[in-house]
């Protein structure tokens, strides 16, 4: 493995001073200061904590991510299905407008309206659709953003609380804490 010159002396500095800082990449940019005289069942029971609440994170998020992807599939199907609709009553229409003004008498005048209020009526639930469905997608994108950004926050903490867990091993043994990679 190849350690970059400036870590490395880095690392051996902060282990000759007797601390090794750790810097969380959460967010929030939690320290965990932990010396060589730290108790390890401080630094396991911390690690043991960060590793829970990361999985308790990471199970919200992919709950999040199932309920964003139902709704996308939803929102997108009420689009085609509301595309299919909208088709179909322009297609009436036009097939209806050719007919247009050839009623005879009252009746058929009637009809002609009727037929052309129910085609009014499909066109408008249709258009009711596409909005509904971009809505749908709208919101199940947002939940998987959301939901992404909780998984990588889960995924951090869980990182940290092993990374706690086996450097409180190395506390036990006496041996050196490894410095947290990435």
């Amino acid at each position: 493995m190849h350690i970059n010159a400036r870590k490395l002396i880095a690392v051996v500095f902060a282990v000759s001073m007797g601390v090794l800082t750790i810097a969380s990449t959460r967010a929030d940019a939690r320290n965990y200061s932990l010396t060589l005289e730290s108790n390890p069942e401080d630094v396991f029971a911390e690690g043991q904590k960060l590793s829970l609440k990361g999985d308790k994170l990471l199970n919200k998020g992919e709950k999040l991510m199932d309920e964003g992807q139902s709704l996308v599939d939803e929102g997108e199907k009420l689009i085609k299905d509301g595309n299919a609709s909208l088709s179909n009553a322009q297609e009436d229409y036009r097939q209806h407008s050719t007919l247009r003004g050839s009623a005879a008498n009252h009746k058929q005048v009637k009809k002609e309206a009727k037929r052309l209020k129910g085609i009014s009526e499909d066109w408008a639930n249709a258009m009711s659709d596409l909005q509904k469905g971009y809505k749908l997608v709208e919101k199940g994108e947002k939940k998987i953003v959301k939901a992404r950004k909780q998984l990588r926050e889960g995924h951090t903490l869980v990182d940290e609380g092993q990374f706690l867990i086996r450097n409180s091993e190395l506390l036990r043994s006496g041996d050196l804490m490894l410095p947290q990679s990435g």
